[in-house]
């Protein structure tokens, strides 16, 4: 099983920006909405542990991860995607940082697909 943590390295009211780490190497940069009190669609996802997996996403046409079992909230993934207004509580993911983005986006996703097992460990701090 392969065990992912996103370190939230910035938070303001605007967005919220992150590492994702496989193991304990740095493996891609993270973009969220900010924290709104977990509320559906408008939050970043709490902080807690919990289990991932792989699985075709219908809406973006290509394999995502979904963030499973987070209290009071559904369908959280981990998707492509650059700006926040790409996202509903997702979480997006960049090969590196841009200004109020993530960059290379399809690539982060595409390199962290190959890189770990079908299910696995999410970890967000």
């Amino acid at each position: 099983m392969s065990d992912l943590t996103l370190v939230r390295i910035h938070k303001d009211y605007e967005g919220t920006l992150g590492k994702l780490m496989l193991g304990f190497e740095l493996f891609c940069f993270t973009l969220e909405l900010p924290w709104k009190n977990n509320v559906e669609n408008m939050s970043c996802t709490p902080i807690g542990v919990y289990k991932y997996k792989k699985y075709h996403s219908e809406t973006y046409k290509r394999e995502c991860l979904m963030i499973m079992d987070v209290p009071g909230r559904s369908d959280i993934r981990v998707h492509q995607g650059n700006y926040l207004n790409e996202t509903e509580g997702c979480i997006l993911i960049g090969t590196n940082l841009g200004v109020d983005c993530v960059l290379n986006s399809n690539r982060a996703l595409d390199s962290l697909l190959r890189e770990i097992d079908s299910k696995g460990e999410f970890e967000i701090k």
